[in-house]
C-alpha cells in the first residue's frame, strides 16, 4: 500500500517544491488553509459513527441532539447522494475510569459497544431500536442492484437513529470519546464487527460539552489529592498549557482568562491526539482522504478560569472552566445549553484538514448536521465545492473572490508525484482551474464557489486546493 501523506501535508510539498505554485512575492506558505481535496473517485458507501457524550452535564443537550439527528444527517445524505449505501452506529464517550471505581465511572464503562437501544434515566435497559436484532449494533440502509430498499430496522431511519442517539446522561463524567473510537474501530473488539467497511468513507460525528480526557494511566482518574477533585478541571489542567501558566501542570495557577492555549507536547497522563489519528488512517488504508471528522462541542475559547465552592463548610474553593458558549434550551423544561472549550478535540480536527470542521453545540444543531452531511456528500460524491471561510481579495466585486492554489496528487508505491494547476487567467484559459459561482451545486457553502478544471485532467489524482482563509491580515 503506498504512503499517502496527509492532504495538507501533499499540497505543501509541491507548494515549497514546485517552482509552478511558488510565488516569493504572494502570502506566506503557512497562510494557507485546504478548502477542497477531492477524491479520484466516488463512492456511495458511508460509514457514519456518532460519538455521543452521555455524561451528566449533556443530559439537557441529548434531548435536542436526538431530534435533530433524526432527520439533518440523513434527509442532506439521501438529497444529495440519491441512495447512499449507509452503516450509521451510535458510540458513547462512556470509557468508565479505566476499570478504576471514580466517581461512578465503574468497569469499562460502554467500552466502545456500538449501542442498539435507547437509555433514559431511571428507566434501565430498553428493547432494542426500530425492531433491531440483539446482534445488529448499527443501522443498514442500501439500495440492492436490483433497485430493492434493504434495511435492518422497521420504520423510517430518522427515527431509528433518534432512538440510537438516546443515551441518557448518566455516563461518566470524565468523557474520553477518543478512547471510544479508539475501541469502537479495533478490528477486534468483540461486538463490533463488520460496521467498518474497507472501501467506504468513514464519518465521525462528535457531540459534546466537555473536551475529551482519554487517558493512558488510570492515575488521572483516581483518589490522588495532589490532583484536585475529581473533575473534568484536572483534564484540562494536565492536557493544556496557557500564557504564563507554571511549566509543572501540577500548579494550576490562578483563576482568570487564558491566552495562548495549546496542547502540552508531552502529556503526564493523557493519549497523545496522534495515536487515534494513526489508528483512524491505518482502518482506512493508511489514506486520511477516506476520513471525515464532524465535532459539535464548545469551541477553543474563550478560555476563562473560574471557582466554586468545595461544599465542605469551608471557604474553600476549586477550580473549573467557565462555559465558552451557551444558548437557551428548547425542550420543555430544559437548563441552558452550555460547553467548555475543546482543544483535543481541535487538534483531532486538525489532523485531516479539508476533511474536518467544527460546530458549535450551543448552536441550531440542526443546521449543524446538515452542513456536516453535506461536506460528506461532497467528498462521497466527489463534488468540487470550496468550504470554509475564505478571505476576499477583491470586495468591491459582488461574491467572494479568494486567493487560492491547487494541485493534482498522484499516489505511487512509496510516496507521491505532485503537480501544480494553475489558476487561469480569464474565461478562455486552458490548462487550469477556475473557481465558479454555483451555490445550487454546493448547497452550505460558505462561498458557494465549485472547482473547475479547464483543458487539464488530474485522473487517478486528488484535488487539493488550499485557499486564503480571512482571518488573517491581507499581505
Amino acid at each position: 500500500m503506498p504512503r499517502v501523506l496527509p492532504p495538507l501535508a501533499v499540497a505543501l510539498t509541491c507548494l515549497v517544491g514546485a517552482s509552478a505554485c511558488d510565488d516569493a512575492r504572494g502570502p506566506g506558505l503557512d497562510e494557507y488553509a485546504v478548502a477542497l481535496d477531492l477524491p479520484p473517485t466516488t463512492t456511495d458507501k458511508i460509514d457514519v459513527l456518532f460519538v455521543i457524550d452521555n455524561s451528566g452535564s449533556m443530559r439537557d443537550n441529548l434531548s435536542e441532539v436526538a431530534e435533530q439527528a433524526k432527520t439533518a444527517l440523513v434527509d442532506v445524505l439521501s438529497y444529495a447522494l440519491g441512495t447512499p449505501d449507509l452503516h450509521l452506529g451510535v458510540i458513547t464517550s462512556d470509557m468508565g475510569a479505566l476499570g478504576t471505581p471514580s466517581n461512578g465511572c465503574g468497569g469499562l464503562g460502554d467500552a466502545g459497544a456500538l449501542m442498539n437501544r435507547p437509555r433514559y434515566l431511571g428507566q434501565g435497559s430498553q428493547p432494542t431500536c426500530a425492531g433491531l436484532a440483539d446482534d445488529a449494533r448499527f443501522l443498514v440502509d442500501r439500495t440492492d442492484a436490483d433497485g430493492a430498499h434493504a434495511t435492518n430496522y422497521d420504520g423510517e431511519l430518522v427515527d431509528a437513529l433518534g432512538c440510537m442517539v438516546s443515551q441518557g446522561g448518566d455516563g461518566c463524567g470524565f468523557e474520553q470519546p477518543f478512547a471510544a473510537i479508539a475501541a469502537a474501530i479495533d478490528p477486534d473488539h468483540p461486538i463490533n464487527a463488520d460496521f467498518l467497511r474497507d472501501d467506504a468513507i468513514l464519518a465521525v460525528v462528535l457531540l459534546t460539552d466537555e473536551d475529551d480526557c482519554s487517558a493512558a494511566d488510570p492515575a488521572l482518574y483516581g483518589d490522588d489529592p495532589g490532583l484536585g477533585p475529581k473533575d473534568s478541571f484536572r483534564c484540562f489542567q494536565y492536557a493544556v498549557a496557557c500564557d504564563g501558566d507554571d511549566p509543572d501542570p501540577g500548579v494550576a495557577g490562578a483563576p482568570g482568562p487564558r491566552s495562548g492555549c495549546e496542547l502540552r507536547p508531552e502529556p503526564r497522563y493523557h493519549t497523545p491526539v496522534q495515536a487515534l489519528v494513526d489508528q483512524l488512517v491505518a482502518r482506512k488504508g493508511g489514506d486520511p482522504s477516506r476520513i471525515i471528522v464532524a465535532s459539535f462541542d464548545g469551541g477553543v475559547g474563550p478560555v476563562v478560569v473560574d471557582t466554586y465552592p468545595a461544599g465542605d463548610g469551608t471557604d474553600t474553593t476549586w477550580l473549573t472552566l467557565a462555559p465558552s458558549c451557551g444558548a437557551p434550551n428548547t425542550a420543555p423544561g430544559g437548563a441552558p445549553r452550555t460547553a467548555a472549550p475543546a482543544l483535543r478535540l481541535a487538534a483531532l480536527r486538525d489532523a485531516f484538514p479539508g476533511r474536518a470542521w467544527s460546530e458549535s453545540i450551543c448552536g441550531d444543531l440542526g443546521a449543524g448536521l446538515e452542513r456536516t452531511a453535506e461536506v460528506v456528500a461532497d467528498v462521497a460524491g466527489a463534488r468540487p465545492c470550496l468550504r470554509g471561510a475564505l478571505r476576499d481579495a477583491d470586495a468591491t466585486t459582488p461574491g467572494i473572490q479568494p486567493t487560492c492554489r491547487a494541485v493534482a496528487v498522484h499516489s505511487l508505491d512509496g510516496g507521491e508525484l505532485t503537480t501544480a494547476v494553475p489558476a487561469c487567467a480569464g474565461d478562455a484559459a486552458t490548462g487550469c482551474f477556475a473557481l465558479v459561482a454555483d451555490a445550487d451545486a454546493c448547497p452550505g457553502s460558505d462561498s458557494g464557489l465549485r472547482v473547475e478544471l479547464r483543458g487539464v485532467a488530474v485522473d487517478d489524482a486528488h484535488l487539493v486546493v488550499s485557499c486564503l482563509p480571512p482571518a488573517l491580515a491581507a499581505p
